[in-house]
């Protein structure tokens, strides 16, 4: 005996809630993931309670009822016995209609107000929803504008603070300080800083015999201090005033009289050695030094600069 072979039928997935469907179980999980879904879900939950509540309250008023038998004119009965032995009698009983007036009245009205708390519901959460977007949008305005200030606030009362800082640090830690002219006058160029200048460069030398004598001076007693090195903001005291040297004026006027006193220490150096001219070894000592200490150009200049931030480097408190 032939038999048909039945054709498979898929399965069929469906959502009630958000009208979809779908024969692919996958792409359903996918959707009850979905941030819509899970809205309507809510949404009929909520609708479920009120529904359930409304359906208990008319239970409630129609179990009470359900056995009552109302004739025309009114008179009630429990059973249809009793209502048909009265219709014999009812003068009021009009084509033989019965009617079961109170359950109906009361099923109408459990409805209606069924009716009236969903569309009620529907309509407070549509809004509710709507305003929760209107001052969530309205609050995000109101971050954007405000960070802006903020940060600007911070930044600006941290620059104020930080001057503020560096100010009291000069003026009241370092008010003994000396004066960067009267320490560049203070400056002895030695034979042996002259020769060091002679074997490392100029940019060594005069780095070095700035340095030497900072060093010999205490932390508050120094003329110079460097608050940012990458900037290489300097703070130099002069006439017995600290200021900001923003073009770098000062450093390089204290730079060139050093380098001027290099000169001086070899003017030194040949007056104590008359014979440097017929003397080998002395004229090539001369010679090498004269070259090492002229050649104080400007790009030099800007690296001795580099090294005296190192040194004098101090962060702001």
């Amino acid at each position: 005996m032939l038999t048909k072979k039945s054709a498979k039928i898929r399965k069929e997935f469906v959502c009630i809630c958000c009208d979809y469907n779908t024969c692919d179980k996958k792409d359903y999980t996918k959707h009850i993931n979905t941030a819509k879904h899970k809205n309507n879900t809510n949404v009929v939950m909520a609708l479920s309670n009120i529904e359930e509540k409304s359906a208990s309250f008319i239970n409630t008023n129609t179990n009470t009822n359900d056995t009552t038998i109302v004739c025309n004119c009114g008179k009630k009965y429990k059973s249809r016995q009793g209502l048909y032995a009265h219709k014999k009698k009812c003068d009021a009983l009009e084509n033989g209609k019965i009617t079961n007036a109170t359950n109906a009245t009361n099923a109408t009205n459990a409805t209606n107000n069924q009716l009236t708390l969903t569309n009620d519901l529907i309509i407070k959460l549509l809004n509710d929803n709507k305003e929760m977007r209107e001052i969530i949008i309205k609050q995000q305005d109101q971050i954007s504008e405000l960070l802006p200030k903020i940060g600007n606030n911070f930044i600006t009362n941290n620059n104020n603070n930080n001057k503020f800082n560096i100010q009291v640090f000069l003026n009241e830690r370092c008010k003994d300080a000396i004066n960067m002219s009267d320490f560049i006058k203070s400056i002895q160029v030695s034979l042996q800083q002259l020769d060091y200048t002679k074997q490392n460069g100029i940019v060594n030398g005069l780095s070095n015999v700035i340095i030497e004598n900072m060093n010999k001076l205490g932390l508050y007693q120094r003329p110079i201090h460097c608050t940012d090195i990458k900037r290489e903001s300097l703070y130099i005291k002069d006439d017995d005033n600290w200021e900001k040297d923003v073009n770098k004026e000062k450093i390089k006027k204290a730079i060139k009289d050093v380098s001027t006193k290099q000169f001086c220490a070899l003017s030194k150096w040949t007056k104590e050695n008359p014979d440097f001219q017929n003397n080998e070894y002395k004229q090539n000592y001369y010679t090498h030094t004269l070259v090492a200490i002229a050649n104080n150009k400007e790009h030099n200049e800007e690296k001795i600069i580099k090294k005296l931030c190192n040194n004098s480097y101090i962060k702001e408190e």
